[in-house]
């Protein structure tokens, strides 16, 4: 009776009475040696493109009788390494130059794509070639590592497509973020909080101060704060700037939530004269009603520091010592300051909207040195006093 070839790898299977003399020191031991190859010997086989690993039964030299396959040679396409259609496991080698991919496959099968440069550990089903190692992504180890990386096409793709926002000091908020931004504009802080940019595109500096927002109306108050409000939750505050005064009870309706109450020392309503025109009050949201916790009163008294209240300026206007001044222009303004003044006057400035642009112009003095113009950040109160005719108001 005939020998006949194992499945797998083609070893010798010897047929009883055969190989008189022979079956021993020559036939097993050849099917001995052919089985340590396949388990420990890794065969170097330089290519030059698409490459077929041979396979002759009984011969311990054909290609498809060792553990793996190193390739070397200079690749000038992405070629294709042909395996015998029996199963099989193949740790699988690119390391060829030319920077091209070599895919594993059967004749006639699908097969398993290996990068220059990397390696995977391939099995042969008889039909295809798959990846041996379970839950492994599609492309083989880094050349920094030992082992394949889940879903590694996937990370390669992200880092592929990923950029460096092409204006310094921009940031990315998240993988899926593509519009770069400055952290005013990724972390935007609402209610009593406002954040500006300073020295965009160096070393960017981000200023929170306290918001300043205009309510509009009589008695039934409107506030549009940006970014608007979603949804009242107890907490809820905002330093509003009351244009007008009230004449009675008086409701306040934050981004068209809805009107809620305005009440003083906690339940009772506000009655008229409460809120003066001018008049700038935190206003804190109790989960029902909005409570006047403070106040600057719009009046003619004289603060701490000798300044007296003017009413809420709505544009460009000139400004007198001793006097603080609510800002919240309806569009870009210049302030114009006294053309002489006496060293120790003062003036208060309190800017709201930052979306306008506030210029100072110092009227032939100084501002901190300087004759020219100067643009102060809004949403921020300053108190500038004349100190020299070398210094000016700083």
């Amino acid at each position: 009776m005939a020998d006949s070839p194992t499945t797998e790898y083609g070893f010798r299977t010897q047929s009883l009475g055969s190989n008189v003399n022979t079956w021993g020191d020559t036939k097993l031991n050849e099917a001995l040696s052919g089985i340590a190859q396949t388990i420990g010997k890794i065969l170097t086989i330089s290519i030059t493109g698409n490459h077929t690993i041979t396979s002759t039964n009984y011969v311990i030299t054909a290609q498809n009788k060792n553990a793996g396959f190193k390739f070397t040679g200079t690749l000038t396409g992405n070629s294709n390494i042909t395996v015998p259609d029996s199963n099989a496991y193949y740790l699988v080698i690119n390391g060829t130059t030319g920077g091209f991919s070599l895919t594993v496959k059967t004749a006639s099968g699908t097969g398993v794509t290996i990068a220059a440069g990397r390696q995977a550990l391939v099995f042969c089903d008889s039909t295809n070639v798959v990846l041996g190692t379970p839950s492994f992504g599609g492309l083989a180890t880094p050349t920094t590592g030992t082992l394949d990386i889940a879903g590694w096409s996937a990370i390669e793709s992200a880092i592929a497509t990923a950029e460096t926002p092409a204006t310094a000091g921009t940031i990315l908020v998240s993988g899926t973020d593509t519009t770069a931004g400055y952290t005013s504009a990724k972390i935007v802080p609402s209610g009593l909080l406002v954040g500006s940019t300073g020295n965009a595109g160096g070393n960017e500096t981000w200023d929170i101060k306290t918001a300043l927002y205009t309510a509009s109306g009589t008695n039934t108050y409107t506030l549009t704060p940006s970014p608007a409000l979603a949804a009242y939750a107890s907490g809820n505050a905002f330093l509003v700037l009351f244009t007008n005064a009230n004449t009675g009870a008086a409701t306040l309706n934050v981004s068209g939530l809805g009107a809620k109450a305005l009440t003083k020392n906690g339940a009772s309503a506000v009655v008229s004269g409460d809120i003066p025109a001018g008049s700038v009050r935190l206003c804190a949201y109790d989960g029902t009603r909005f409570q006047l916790v403070s106040s600057i009163e719009a009046t003619p008294e004289v603060s701490p520091l000798g300044l007296t209240l003017a009413s809420a300026q709505t544009s460009g206007f000139t400004a007198a010592k001793s006097t603080l001044y609510p800002c919240t222009f309806s569009s870009s303004g210049t302030i114009t300051f006294p053309s002489s003044a006496t060293v120790g006057d003062v003036i208060g400035l309190s800017l709201g909207d930052n979306t306008k642009t506030y210029t100072l112009d110092p009227n032939g003095l100084k501002v901190n040195g300087g004759t020219g113009n100067i643009v102060l950040p809004s949403n921020n109160t300053y108190i500038l006093t004349y100190n020299s005719v070398a210094q000016g108001w700083v």
